[in-house]
């Protein structure tokens, strides 16, 4: 389990409304406790592949 002192919001105190991209931020520092730059380096990368084969 990772560090709770690491986590920001977590996806439970997020509005069902919040964009997709913040839901998935939230479950990558949550599920694999990754850091900010790791988490958002990772949906950059995600991201920019999902929409290049769009």
């Amino acid at each position: 389990m990772p560090d709770p002192s690491r986590l920001t919001a977590t996806a439970h105190e997020r509005p069902r409304s919040a964009p997709p991209a913040a839901r998935i931020y939230d479950a990558l520092r949550r599920a694999r406790g990754f850091s900010h730059e790791e988490a958002t380096r990772h949906l950059r990368r995600t991201l920019r592949r999902y929409f290049r084969a769009a």
